[in-house]
């Protein structure tokens, strides 16, 4: 598939790393399955949930977080 296409080494070099991670990969990617179960495919709705999730801990009405009270908020358990 490659060889049709003329690219710089840079993105041919790209390309096969994009290529070698699908085919190690692909057992996990069971989209089909996922789908046909109802669950959320896609970083929009994940990414819309975690914004949200973040959102309702660090933005109540009046609240003002400062960067270092952020961190501290959103550090794992035992640790800040």
């Amino acid at each position: 598939m490659l060889a049709k296409c003329e690219l710089s080494n840079s993105a041919r070099h790209s390309l096969n790393q994009v290529i070698d991670y699908l085919e190690r990969n692909c057992k996990h990617m069971r989209y089909e399955i996922c789908l046909a179960k109802g669950y959320p495919i896609g970083s929009g709705v994940i990414e819309g949930a975690c914004r949200n999730l973040i959102n309702d801990g660090l933005e109540p009405t009046g609240m003002i977080w400062t960067l270092r009270g952020g961190r501290k908020r959103d550090a794992p358990e035992g640790r800040s």
